[in-house]
């Protein structure tokens, strides 16, 4: 025998050793890596294994490929254009590659053909556990090689031969497509001319030879004759299909043959492969598109597969286009009689279709069930359900798997399991796929069940992704495009659900054993994050709120999680913990304590916050007997706060370093509220941080006397405790700040900066954490006390301690790093530190610290009895006169203090150039220091009366007896009596009185002893000059001088001194000219006061009170709007009635003429 595989080009061949025509390539990737028996998909109705991970690099970089599998004893044989492979996928479990088994191939000459891999076959054995044949077709040179197992054809470089040779004689230009095992020791090869080639591997005595028939040939009449005209351009024929029923099959004696077009030939192999029908399948196939798509043009046939059930029953998928895409059918007919097929099923593939057409496979699963449709990117699942008396009534829905072919390279191999010879075994329901880069696949079909409802299904495929699609090296396309056409609430209805599923171990994909409960919640919390991740790679639409309680479920499980962990470290086991074994029996009064632990981990996670409560609990309950049971009691708090740390750490932790995940800062949050700072929850830390805290302060109270009955170990293990439980203090501080904080972001995200909800939960995390921070600067932790300060940003804090643990140096060091550091927001608190504290000097000592924000803090701040100083050292003396102006008229009460302040920023005001801003504040000024040399000199006639009255023992009611002294014999409204008391009361305290109310204590003049007032001014003459130095409206201004005037009126007795009779003119001059009207007139016009803006009244009778009711009364005049509204009402109607009376009865409106010409005189 020549040898078929010398002949060939082998690039590693150094020399023409014959060991080197057969190589066994070993795997260079470490063998623990991978695991044979993975489930890239579990679903349903099928699961996906994987039972090879990869191939050889040789395999991998050599396309293209094709191949088969051998499946009873798992053997696989991939063939490229160089070489055929043979590897094992069962045997070499454990390993990422098993042995490959190379085989070079000759090289051909490509004949005008652009190139064809060789077409292999494995031949089957006699006996079921016997490793198969092999069996090689080169396609152009026709050369045939065959082993009768595989062991032979390795062994042929070192033993005698054990394969044979054949040749088919070719045409020119032909070539052999197609090779089909018709039965275990016959083959069918087919050729691009149509001519069909039986190889015979056994001779008639049943001893392994190889001889080749043809059979068929649509051009061997016109063969010889075109061969002597030299004419070898023969028609081409494209078979796409060579197919036999399968071995164990009654029927397999029959060959299919059919053509794209729709030709199908039936061949009987056993009466010498005789023809006993041939057809056109393209009317009936026509015609059942033309029902369902009229649209449809270019009808192709793709492949067929014969139900390994009933020989009778072929299917065939095809293939049309409509306007955009190419569409597919699968249509199965019935052979009964062979003449004349029938329709028995049609089932168009509604989920897939392709821009181009697709290379495709079509195989029956070994019970007829199911149809296996391989195309190069998915495998299609259609499951079929027959009527046990009706074979016609047959329903069908389908599944696809879709492949990532950038991670799996494309499927080039796919086959199902056949029945071999003596194999008795029920087969499995299975496909094998092969792709480059993702090794060897089993698609194992073990249900039937259609889906309850869109609903159940989306969820089950949603389900699959995050348990499968981020399995490392997965090669099935996980996404799921039909997910966005689903309406909104009920997909994030699903997500929840499922999240749920996950957090309680509902899922069916969760493994129902591990090996301990740490890895069960660990793979619980992947899953979360995996459905996360899932959610966001398909930019699914979906509302945070969702994400969020998504979130929240992982932060539980994560707490859980980290829970148990510090429980197995901390306590070695559980029997070991002193609360936790009767917490858990408390939630779930159960007897079995081991049982009802693992219970509560596998499914109350989402309850786990109560866990909190219960611990806390325990310490209240076993906290009074610290000092008789101290090493019991500390242990008791001791494991609680680990319990409490464990569950609010780990959530925290877990929100932080998942913010990539989920897309979610840790400072926003969903519209519930976050289970770790609930008020409730705000209560039990701070309370749980009181008892450790009051714990520790027993403990050293008492450990001098309890130490003296320990022995020297028991000493040792109670400071141990001691120490541990100030740790866990710290901790507890921490866990503190981070609730607080979160509960303050919750609530500003949800109502607002400005709540009042918030403004109450700010006051109690500033009371809360400065009694935190301090108490650990009792117990000697000021280093983590400073430390939390500068993570929490709580600059009072840090400022406070900064005073406590630093002295001179150290702490302006350690201040001014903390303002070189933290900037603005720590230099405005220090400064209000200064301010609070008394030592606001510190401010103006430049220094000693850094003083680079001052001006912005001032500005920001109403400190204006310090900042009117930087501003006058930085020379800026406009704005010095501004707040000093500021200060005298918002927050001063003390006449001397506000004249001084007015006074210094009247000298201000003189330093800056002169502008318009600067004119409004010194008349601004002038007319505050007028106001207060006004009330300086009424009080001047008060403060007598006041000296007198306290120097007679009038200490009581002081304010009531200088009122009274003031009247006299006069008898004085309510309203009066009211106004003299407030002034009189601000006189004796040296306080500023406003400028209305020594208005109306001037003006209420005429019910004053006469003997109060020295010198010719009036007190209507200071009212008035005084009315100038406000600000009221043009309304009160006029109300005020009206008032002011028919009061200085009502001063005299008018009827008495415009009397006449008995008097000389010297004496009716001297009563007219000391009549408070004419005094007031002269003051007023002597003073120019009419040219500042007063108005003289035109008659007496404009001054009376007329045309104002309750309301705009109110508006104007304070005692109205402070007192009773009618009483004063009553007082103001009648003085204009008393007015009125001296205009009536005498001529004082003539007078007053007199007066006003008397007066422009002078």
């Amino acid at each position: 025998m020549s040898s078929i595989l010398g002949k060939r080009k082998n690039e590693e061949v150094v020399s023409f050793s014959p060991l080197k025509r057969i190589s066994v390539e070993k795997s260079l990737l470490d063998s623990t890596a991978y695991n044979n028996s993975l489930d890239w998909l579990r679903s349903k109705n099928f699961k996906v294994s994987c039972l090879l991970k990869h191939f050889n690099s040789k395999i991998i970089n050599d396309h293209p490929l094709s191949g088969s599998c051998y499946t009873d004893i798992g053997y696989a044989l991939i063939n490229s254009r160089k070489a055929c492979f043979i590897l094992s996928y069962r045997q070499s479990l454990g390993t990422a590659e098993p042995p490959t088994i190379t085989f070079p191939l000759p090289e051909e000459d490509s004949n005008g053909f652009s190139g064809q891999n060789a077409l292999t076959a494995f031949v089957p054995s006699d006996a079921s556990d016997k490793e198969p044949g092999l069996l090689i077709v080169m396609p152009i040179s026709g050369r045939i090689a065959y082993w009768t197992s595989i062991g032979n054809a390795l062994a042929q470089s070192y033993i005698c031969p054990q394969g044979m040779e054949s040749l088919i004689k070719l045409l020119p230009k032909e070539k052999c497509e197609h090779l089909c095992c018709s039965n275990p020791m016959k083959f069918i090869i087919s050729t691009n001319f149509g001519r069909l080639f039986s190889v015979q591997l056994r001779d008639p005595a049943g001893q392994p030879d190889v001889s080749v028939q043809l059979f068929a040939s649509d051009i061997s009449t016109f063969s010889t004759i075109l061969q002597k005209m030299k004419i070898f351009n023969y028609p081409s024929i494209h078979i796409i299909a060579l197919k036999s029923p399968p071995l164990f099959s009654p029927y397999q004696h029959l060959l299919y043959v059919a053509e794209a077009s729709g030709l199908l030939e039936i061949y009987d192999l056993k009466l010498e492969n005789k023809l006993v029908s041939g057809m056109n399948l393209s009317p009936i196939f026509k015609q059942v598109l033309r029902e369902g798509c009229p649209d449809a043009s270019g009808l192709e046939v793709l492949d067929l597969t014969i139900c390994p059930t009933n020989g009778n029953l072929v299917s065939f998928l095809v293939c049309w286009k409509n306007s955009i895409n190419y569409r597919y059918m699968i249509i199965s007919l019935d052979f009964s009689d062979i003449s004349s097929p029938s329709v028995m099923n049609i089932h168009p593939l509604y989920s897939f279709s392709s821009k181009s057409l697709e290379s495709s496979k079509l195989h029956y699963s070994s019970s007829g069930n199911s149809l296996f449709v391989v195309l190069t990117d998915a495998v299609i699942i259609v499951h079929v359900q027959e009527d046990d008396k009706d074979i016609v009534s047959r329903t069908s829905w389908e599944e696809v798997i879709r492949m990532n072919t950038n991670v799996s390279g494309g499927i080039f191999m796919s086959t199902c399991y056949k029945y071999v010879l003596g194999k008795y075994s029920i087969p499995t329901e299975s496909c094998f796929i092969a792709t480059p880069y993702s090794g060897i696949a089993e698609i194992e079909v073990h249900s039937l069940e259609h889906p309850a409802n869109n609903e159940s299904l989306v969820k089950s495929k949603l389900e699959e992704a995050v348990f499968y699609s981020f399995l490392p090296g997965n090669p099935i396309d996980f996404s799921c495009n039909y997910l966005r056409s689903i309406k909104k609430p009920e997909l994030e209805r699903i997500i929840v659900d499922l999240g749920m599923d996950i957090l309680n171990s509902r899922s069916t994909h969760l493994p129902p054993l591990f090996a301990s409960l740490m890895q069960h919640l660990s793979c619980r919390l992947n899953s979360l994050n995996n459905l996360v991740r899932y959610i966001r790679s398909m930019s699914l639409d979906v509302d945070r709120q969702v994400l969020y309680k998504l979130r929240v479920m992982g932060e539980k499980c994560n707490s859980v999680r980290y829970l148990w962990n510090t429980i197995d470290t901390e306590f070695s086991t559980v029997s070991h913990s002193l609360i936790f074994q009767r917490i858990i029996y408390r939630l779930t009064q159960s007897a079995s304590s081991d049982n009802a632990l693992r219970e509560w981990f596998l499914h109350n996670i989402e309850s786990i916050d109560q866990l909190i409560a219960q611990a806390h609990e325990f310490c209240i309950d076993s906290g009074s007997r610290v000092q008789e049971l101290p090493l019991e009691v500390l242990d008791v708090i001791m494991e609680a706060n680990e319990v409490i740390l464990a569950i609010q750490s780990s959530a925290l932790a877990y929100r932080r370093e998942s913010q990539k995940i989920y897309k979610l800062s840790i400072d926003t949050f969903g519209e519930e509220v976050p289970w770790t700072s609930t008020p409730e929850t705000l209560v039990l830390l701070c309370r749980q941080f009181e008892l450790t805290r009051s714990a520790l302060v027993q403990s050293h109270q008492g450990t001098s006397d309890v130490e003296n009955t320990f022995k020297i170990k028991d000493k040792g293990v109670l400071r141990n405790v001691v120490s541990n439980l100030e740790v866990q203090l710290v901790a507890l501080t921490e866990v503190c700040f981070d609730a607080y904080s979160e509960r303050i972001r919750w609530i500003e995200q949800r109502c607002g900066k400005d709540a009042s909800e918030i403004q109450d939960v700010k006051e109690a995390f500033a009371v809360n954490r400065r009694f935190w921070v301090q108490t650990l600067s009792d117990i000697g932790k000021g280093s983590s006390a400073i430390r939390i300060a500068e993570k929490y940003s709580d600059y009072r804090s840090l400022v406070e301690l900064c005073y406590q643990l630093y002295e001179d140096n150290e702490l302006t060091d350690a201040l001014n790093n903390y303002l070189d550091l933290f900037g603005i927001k720590f230099a405005f608190i220090l400064y209000d530190y200064f301010v609070e504290n008394g030592m606001a000097l510190e401010l103006l000592n430049s220094d000693r610290f850094n003083k680079s924000y001052l001006k912005q803090f001032f500005k920001s701040r109403d400190y204006n009895q310090i900042s009117w100083m930087h501003d006058m050292r930085l020379g800026d003396y406009d704005a010095a006169s501004h707040r000093l102006l500021q200060l005298a008229t918002k927050q001063e009460k003390l006449v001397d203090k506000k004249e001084s302040e007015l006074s210094l920023s009247k000298l201000f005001l003189y330093a800056v150039p002169s502008n318009s801003g600067n004119i409004r504040d010194l008349v601004l000024v002038e007319q505050k220091l007028e106001q207060l040399h006004i009330q300086k000199m009424v009080s001047k006639s008060v403060m007598p009366v006041v000296e007198r009255l306290r120097s007679q023992g009038k200490k009581y009611q002081l304010v009531e007896a200088v009122v009274d002294d003031l009247i006299g014999a006069k008898v004085a409204p309510v309203i009066a009596r009211q106004v003299m008391q407030r002034v009189v009361k601000k006189f004796i305290a040296g306080q500023v009185v406003e400028a209305t109310e020594l208005l109306e204590y001037l003006s209420f003049s005429l019910y004053r002893r006469e003997d109060l007032v020295e010198g010719e001014v009036t007190d209507y003459y200071l009212a008035l000059r005084l009315l100038l130095t406000t600000r009221l409206t043009d309304d009160a201004k006029r109300f005020y001088e009206n008032t002011i005037w028919r009061r200085a009126v009502l001063h005299d007795n008018w009827i008495q001194v415009l009397d006449t009779q008995g008097k000389n003119d010297a004496i009716i001059e001297t009563q007219f000219r000391m009549s408070a009207l004419y005094r007031t007139l002269e003051a007023v016009t002597i003073n120019g006061l009419f040219h500042e803006g007063l108005i003289r009244p035109g008659s007496l009778s404009s001054c009376k009170f007329e045309g104002y009711d309750p309301q705009n009364l109110i508006s104007i005049y304070p005692p109205a709007r402070f007192g009773d509204v009618t009483e004063v009402t009553k007082v103001l109607n009648r003085e204009s009635v008393k007015l009125d009376h001296y205009l009536t009865k005498t001529n004082l409106n003539t007078c007053y003429i007199s007066m006003c010409l008397s007066c422009d005189t002078i």
